[in-house]
């Protein structure tokens, strides 16, 4: 009996053989239908090629074209910084770092352009220098504009801006601007060679250490940038710098709206043809005591002193009519850019 089970045993096939050959049955069925041919497929109409990839935002370039691209671009930003439009000029070279930022022109001058506007509306470091070679008073908390002009006197674009800067200053002076400049004194640079160069420039001149530099962020020079009111408010090159603009930064120094008598400067005088003489640059303050009336008239600052105005009214002659001359607080800048006299009546 227990013979013929083992006999029984040993024939029956095990669970494993039988899987194994279910697998190699499966293997050799799948063979021959890979090898069976397809039959024929049916005529159809030729289909449209596949369409190609979308383009990319910013397709890549060749190299030179890459270049010209960012010198377009750089270009760009910095007529935006001659408009007064910072925060767009920001923009610009932002867009410019993520899609040229590889670039030479972006890495030499586009990244030194944004450290440069980084510092717009900042807040000025104090004015403290190593030597003056022309002293005077500066103060950058003033609330006329002050230009801060970084030289030196190796540079041969610094020699030719230096004599400029001083027709620039001449001319607005009077009207309340400041300008100073600094020089490092780097490459050996002597005593005697800075003086030579500033001997006829009638504008504040001193020696700093670097920090002014850095807090400035000069990474090349010559460079300037423009303080009102303690904040950098403007920052490039001295070029830059004309008569347009400088007026611009006068004109906000001095806040319009009526006349303070208590911050008057020296009278002006009145004649019996209805004029006026003021002595000096400022804004006139005309009072008529019968009508009630006061009238600030601001003179432009291209206007040569003494100067004198005939004051009229529809109303005829005013009677003992009074004029002087108004100041504006720390300096003697104007409220109005306009040329001749702009005129503003209110009652009270």
């Amino acid at each position: 009996m227990n013979l013929r089970r083992k006999r029984y045993e040993f024939g029956r096939p095990s669970r494993s053989s039988v899987v194994v050959s279910l697998s190699l049955f499966g293997f050799a069925l799948a063979s021959a239908c890979e090898q069976s041919p397809e039959p024929a497929a049916e005529p159809m109409m030729a289909a449209d090629p596949p369409a190609p990839p979308s383009p990319l935002t910013n397709p890549p370039h060749d190299p030179a074209a890459r270049e010209s691209a960012a010198r377009a671009d750089l270009k760009a930003a910095r007529s935006l910084v001659a408009t007064g439009d910072v925060e767009g000029a920001q923009a610009k070279l932002e867009a410019m770092k993520l899609e040229l930022g590889d670039t030479q022109t972006y890495r030499r001058r586009g990244r030194r352009l944004a450290a440069e506007l980084a510092v717009v509306g900042q807040q000025a470091p104090a004015l403290t220098v190593d030597k003056w070679f022309r002293q005077a008073e500066v103060d950058l908390s003033a609330s006329s504009p002050t230009v801060v002009v970084f030289f030196e006197q190796w540079c041969p674009h610094c020699r030719n801006e230096i004599p400029k800067l001083d027709e620039l200053y001449a001319k607005h002076k009077a009207a309340g601007l400041q300008l100073v400049a600094l020089t490092k004194m780097t490459k050996g640079s002597t005593v005697a060679q800075v003086q030579s160069l500033i001997e006829d420039v009638s504008y504040p001149v001193a020696k700093e250490d670097g920090a002014l530099s850095r807090a400035f962020a000069v990474s090349g020079i010559p460079a300037a940038a423009v303080v009102k009111d303690g904040k950098i408010v403007w920052r490039g090159h001295p070029a830059a710098l004309d008569d347009a603009s400088v007026a611009g930064w006068l004109a906000s120094s001095c806040p319009a709206g009526r006349p303070n008598r208590s911050d008057s400067g020296p009278r002006a005088r009145v004649d019996p043809t209805h004029a006026i003489t003021v002595p000096t640059r400022g804004r006139i303050v005309v009072n008529g005591p019968s009508t009630r009336l006061n009238r600030v008239h601001s003179v432009a600052t291209d206007q040569s002193w003494p100067a004198r105005f005939v004051i009229s009214s529809s109303a005829g002659p005013w009677p003992r009519r009074r004029a002087w001359l108004e100041r504006c607080p720390r300096s003697s800048g104007l409220a109005d850019r306009e040329s001749g006299i702009a005129s503003r009546s209110e009652r009270h």
